[in-house]
């Protein structure tokens, strides 16, 4: 897992020309945080202003082992860095057993029109080359434990030399056929499966109940207006028994999108790369992994992964019309239109059992 990443990373480097690479620093401080079990995911999307731009997301796990002495390396580098930063900030409080450490680093390049604001203790800063941020708090629970978490966002932006105007809509089937081995060896893993895939809500005429979360707006005579969504495309179904295989094939789609996005950089996309398969369906919303657009925030083509309770992988490949959103029970679905459910043969959930959305 960390190797992939770190060769993802490295990769983003190296097309850059000198000036325009990430801080050393930071770089070689989040290389010890990975080591020192924080989880670190990573983001990848070009259309800014002629910029592709990176972010990690870097936390630490819910029982951290070695926090003491990463926040000791936090401190040191961000104090470092502050001195030669175009703006800082350091803020820490500590009494008795509370203890809050907000800081924030930023790098203006020479065109950046900086836009910052403190809201409350934290510092929130756009539109720069480079920035960074940490956020660390510890506080006492019941019993004498403790609740700690730290978790620092480091993002940045390369120039891609292409234009704004010179950008085009994400080419679909060139990237189909790129990825195609993946699934290929999906297929023929004993006991896969492949099923159609169908979601859709037009407006105000299905059920937000039936999704993890749903979004509104508010018309002139005071009514919900829901956003009309459509998704087709096809589920790969891969069988408990082949968790490593499938952790594999993870690893070599992550590798195949980032391949495919640095070869087109004029093609608009928003990548996000996680360790491991995830489990979305446990939070709020459903995220893809991998966004192909029309333009800024504009999809028309989605991958998306997850497992389940039972250890079986999940991976969709979706063309995607309008706001489209996944329903909660997406894993054991066949279709789903504006409420009407088709559910793939033998995952029908038992009468009077609801699909628990986490």
């Amino acid at each position: 897992m960390k190797k992939i990443l770190t060769t993802m990373l490295l990769a983003a480097i190296t097309i850059v020309v000198q000036g325009q690479q990430p801080n050393p620093h930071l770089t070689q401080l989040e290389d010890f945080l990975q080591k020192k079990d924080f989880r670190i995911s990573y983001e990848q999307t070009n259309g800014n202003g002629g910029n592709t731009v990176h972010t990690l997301y870097i936390s630490s796990r819910p029982r951290p082992r070695y926090m003491e002495e990463a926040m000791d390396s936090i401190r040191a580098t961000f104090s470092r860095l502050g001195k030669k930063a175009s703006e800082s900030y350091m803020y820490e409080y500590h009494q008795k057993d509370i203890d809050t450490i907000k800081y924030s680093l930023t790098f203006r390049g020479e065109e950046d029109t900086i836009k910052s604001s403190l809201q409350g203790n934290p510092v929130w800063v756009g539109n720069a080359r480079e920035a960074a941020n940490v956020d660390y708090f510890r506080q006492p629970r019941a019993q004498g434990r403790f609740w700690e978490a730290c978790s620092i966002v480091h993002s940045y932006s390369i120039p891609t030399g292409i234009k704004n105007d010179d950008l085009r809509c994400f080419d679909t089937v060139a990237f189909k056929a790129h990825i195609q081995p993946v699934f290929d060896k999906i297929k023929n893993l004993k006991g896969a499966k492949v099923y159609p895939t169908h979601w859709q809500h037009d407006r105000n005429n299905f059920n937000p109940k039936d999704f993890p979360f749903f979004w509104y707006t508010i018309g002139s005579n005071g009514e919900k207006i829901y956003p009309s969504g459509f998704k087709t495309g096809t589920h790969y179904f891969i069988p408990s028994q082949y968790k490593e295989e499938a952790k594999a094939l993870y690893r070599q789609l992550n590798s195949l999108i980032h391949d495919y996005v640095n070869s087109h950089p004029e093609q608009y996309y928003d990548f996000n790369y996680r360790p491991s398969i995830s489990r979305d369906s446990l939070v709020i919303s459903i995220d893809p992994i991998f966004s192909g657009c029309v333009g800024r925030n504009s999809d028309i083509f989605q991958i998306y992964c997850d497992t389940d309770d039972d250890g079986n992988s999940h991976f969709f490949i979706l063309n995607n019309e309008g706001s489209g959103k996944a329903p909660k029970e997406w894993l054991i679905l066949k279709s789903y239109i504006n409420g009407k459910k088709v559910y793939i043969k033998g995952k029908e959930p038992k009468k009077g059992k609801e699909i628990e959305t986490h």
